[in-house]
């Protein structure tokens, strides 16, 4: 039925180039299963008249494929369609035909028919939906460039389940297994809408890639460790210039005239049982549980604090001490004189 239709818009086109037609004309109903339409220079097919000043329109009797347009090489295996579907315009390469968008003759982007896409690059990497040859530029929705974040920029990226799937990041090498340097992850552990942040890297060109930076679906982030239990969970050593910590409220409360200052003998039999200091953790405990910094602090703190006590404390007994040895001293002195 397609054929027959542009068998016959063939004969209208070369009917009216070669003859001076100037006037709107219409070939017999009967003959066709849509009118055409055609002057000197325009041709209408399934319309009640020409529109503007198109030189070729087509008006679909159905909505769905094989109602529009089609092209088929000379051996009939590989064609095109174009038509108007409820979704909107649709161009088809049929079969196992590619689609190849060219200016100046050369391919810019290819669609392939087993659905991969690929931009200024005719030898697309197998498996990826989307290869790319060439630098991207992404903007954000108030049209600034891509360091300007007065507007929002999204990257949306669906991954399978698989712990291999995401983005991988290579250099380009003629082995693309060994250039492979990186890959992130969104991970789906539980097969629902919560997903896993991973980072992953390698230590050499064929080595294993190893995760180094996770952050889990309830917010807790991951260093060196898949399975944070913490905000923040490092599995490792942290180097810093300065660490401020802001929730520790001090220990001003050992100078409260109410505060209960052990003696020094409590202490002792304390040590001498538990062998550490009162309100500080054990090195048992401290290697098994970890060590709270912020706790910690407070707790060095106090019993610093402490130690200030017991030595004015010592001071004050000293001072006493030396009142008593002069008083003393004086009276032998007066004792002496009188002898």
């Amino acid at each position: 039925m397609i054929i027959d239709r542009l068998r016959t818009l063939l004969v209208i086109l070369l009917f009216f180039l070669s003859s001076p037609i100037l006037a709107q004309r219409q070939l017999p109903k009967e003959d066709l299963e849509s009118p055409i339409w055609y002057n000197d220079t325009q041709v209408g097919v399934g319309l009640n008249s020409l529109v503007g000043n198109y030189r070729l329109v087509l008006q679909q009797p159905e909505t769905q494929s094989q109602s529009g347009f089609r092209i088929l090489n000379k051996s009939g295996l590989k064609s095109m369609q174009m038509w108007v579907g409820s979704g909107g315009g649709v161009l088809d390469g049929e079969g196992d035909t590619n689609l190849h968008l060219r200016t100046g003759g050369l391919d810019r982007m290819i669609f392939y028919n087993d659905g991969g896409i690929s931009i200024n690059n005719t030898n697309p990497t197998p498996g990826y939906g989307l290869d790319i040859t060439g630098d991207i530029v992404i903007r954000n929705n108030n049209g600034s460039a891509q360091n300007d974040f007065s507007g929002i920029t999204k990257i949306s990226l669906t991954a399978s389940k698989a712990q291999t799937s995401g983005m991988t990041f290579q250099y380009e090498a003629d082995v693309v297994d060994y250039a492979r340097v990186g890959r992130i992850v969104m991970n789906n552990s539980w097969g629902g809408i919560f997903s896993d942040f991973a980072i992953s890297t390698r230590t050499s060109q064929s080595g294993e890639l190893f995760e180094r930076f996770r952050v889990k679906a309830n917010g807790r982030i991951g260093i060196g460790t898949s399975k944070p239990t913490c905000l923040l969970d490092v599995n490792g050593t942290i180097r810093a210039n300065e660490i401020k910590i802001t929730s520790s409220p001090g220990a001003d409360f050992v100078f409260e005239e109410d505060y209960n200052l052990r003696s020094l003998e409590e202490i002792s039999k304390f040590i001498s049982t538990n062998k550490h200091l009162p309100e500080i953790p054990s090195a048992e405990e401290m290697a098994k549980e970890g060590v709270d910094l912020a706790k910690l602090n407070i707790q060095l703190l106090q019993k610093i604090e402490e130690l200030t006590l017991y030595i004015i404390k010592q001071e004050n007994d000293n001072s006493e001490l030396k009142n008593k040895l002069d008083f003393i001293e004086s009276k032998l002195k007066s004792i002496e004189s009188k002898l």
